[in-house]
């Protein structure tokens, strides 16, 4: 809790996954702290992965039902809510006006502007 916090309080944004402990599991850190991007996976079709820890706190989903990977072994299909953080991860570093926010609030907001919004309409656990 102690690093996450020295990490926002230098300026830093955190993505973390939402945990792959099932929708009626308890919330997981670092992705329930408030100052933190919560991300949950979803497939193809949009829908939420199945094992996907849900709640309030989750801010964004993204692709993480069986994803290709590299590995070396070779191709693989891969699913969980870290194959999805990610993504957004990468869309953050990508744009210099998200990258440049001061915080995850702000990160939030911008991100959530251009964000397809599934599920019911507004805020949900699921989404």
């Amino acid at each position: 809790d102690r690093a996450v916090q020295r990490a926002i309080n230098k300026g830093m944004i955190i993505v973390a996954a939402a945990g792959n402990d099932g929708p009626t599991s308890p919330p997981r850190y670092p992705a329930a702290f408030e100052n933190v991007i919560a991300v949950t996976a979803v497939d193809h079709k949009q829908a939420v992965f199945k094992d996907a820890v849900r709640g309030p706190h989750i801010d964004f989903a993204a692709p993480g039902v069986d994803v290709l990977v590299s590995s070396g072994a070779g191709p693989r299909y891969v699913t969980g809510t870290s194959i999805a953080a990610p993504f957004v991860s990468g869309r953050i570093a990508a744009d210099k006006a998200v990258l440049a926010q001061q915080s995850a609030r702000g990160v939030r907001a911008m991100l959530a502007a251009d964000a397809k919004d599934a599920g019911p309409p507004g805020d949900d656990a699921v989404y």
